[in-house]
């Protein structure tokens, strides 16, 4: 299929989940931090970026409030200051079409075919994912800047991280991710190629500087980056925090994301099995890397499956690419046709994923009707 006809129709499917799941969700906040986006943006829209957080009287933003979301403030400003919660929704859908397309453009700078039916994978069978793209939170905005690093990365454009690098500590204080991806590239690239590249660290680190000390809370974003990536990311405090940062559970892990992790799995598995026999792209070596950091992090903290889902189906898809390639849907067909056997099996397949499609819309469903009404706070 032409590549700009797979994008076009692409794009039109996840319209259609997108709407669907905002729909489903019709006047609910599923997170309450989308509360304090949308009211925030509209004030840094329509007053300026406070210096003050006054509503928050026993944190270290009361006298010098810090926006670790800033950039995601501004891009979401126009959307909420016009158009109220509606404006999420539509910033939302916006969201959701921008990540299927940066998802599409890394597929198709590695060389996949049926691009559209791996990137639609997460929209369809992840509830998790569903739920993610669905509240107004900057990981949506997150995973799109790594998906980007990756990209610059597969193409080797190294000079392109500076700007990526500064525009993603702008918008998202998880901008320690893009180190590690970067770092992951190094090694891999270290690993595969025998050669040893300075330049990606030290373009991204460039970025990262310039990103916080032209934040416009500098230089109080120092000491707040501080307590909320080493003192709670990494190394906890007791004190309470929002219920993703807590333990995930194997269990509900494996019941929710069953169909997403046997894909992964069986990608892993291939991928370990030919390692040794086959040449593969540093950039493979990479995200199979930064998957496992995301499954790892998430039995420690539910609040990574969002990434865990994405990195692990691009991983599994770019992983069968070579295979996916050798089939001839002709001569499938006419095996189909000879072969009872396989063409049960085809059937007994093809059910276990209209089944888990089926069980993901469920859970979605689920997880989109529950939630505190908008309305509930319309004098916030």
């Amino acid at each position: 299929m032409d590549t700009k006809k797979d994008l076009f129709i692409g794009l039109a499917l996840t319209a259609i989940l997108m709407v669907l799941a905002l729909f489903l969700g019709s006047d609910k906040v599923h997170d309450p931090d989308a509360f304090y986006h949308v009211k925030m943006a509209q004030i840094i829209f329509g007053q300026g970026l406070p210096d003050q957080f006054p509503w928050s009287f026993f944190s270290v933003l009361r006298d010098h409030y810090v926006d670790h979301h800033y950039l995601f403030h501004v891009i979401l400003g126009p959307f909420v200051y016009y158009l109220g919660w509606r404006g999420l929704e539509l910033f939302l859908l916006f969201q959701g079409l921008t990540l299927f397309a940066v998802t599409f453009f890394l597929y198709h700078v590695l060389g996949l075919k049926s691009k559209s039916v791996f990137s639609l994978i997460p929209f369809i069978f992840s509830a998790q994912f569903i739920f993610a793209i669905s509240t107004g939170r900057a990981i949506v905005l997150s995973i799109i800047f790594l998906l980007s690093i990756i990209i610059i990365l597969a193409k080797k454009h190294f000079l392109w991280l500076i700007p990526a690098a500064f525009f993603y500590t702008l918008a998202y204080n998880g901008f320690p991710l893009m180190l590690v991806l970067v770092s992951f590239y190094t090694i891999s690239f270290l690993v595969i190629e025998k050669k040893f590249i300075l330049k990606p660290l030290l373009y991204t680190m460039t970025g990262i500087t310039l990103g916080i000390l032209i934040h416009p809370n500098f230089p109080h974003n120092l000491y707040f980056y501080w307590v909320h990536i080493v003192g709670i990311a990494l190394f906890p405090v007791d004190i309470p925090l929002g219920q993703g940062w807590y333990n995930y559970g194997i269990l509900k892990f494996l019941q929710e994301n069953w169909f997403i992790f046997s894909y992964y799995i069986l990608g892993a598995v291939v991928f370990l099995r030919s390692i040794k026999d086959k040449y593969f792209h540093p950039i493979y070596l990479t995200i199979f890397l930064l998957s496992v950091l995301f499954f790892v992090a998430t039995l420690r903290s539910g609040i990574f499956v969002f990434y865990w889902v994405i990195f692990s189906v691009v991983f599994s898809s770019i992983i069968f690419k070579p295979y996916l390639q050798k089939i001839r849907w002709s001569q499938l067909l006419s095996v189909v046709k000879k072969e009872w056997l396989f063409s049960v099996s085809l059937i007994v397949f093809a059910s276990i994923v209209f089944m888990a499609a089926l069980f993901s819309y469920k859970d979605s469903r689920d997880y989109l009707s529950s939630g505190q009404g908008v309305y509930d706070y319309k004098n916030a």
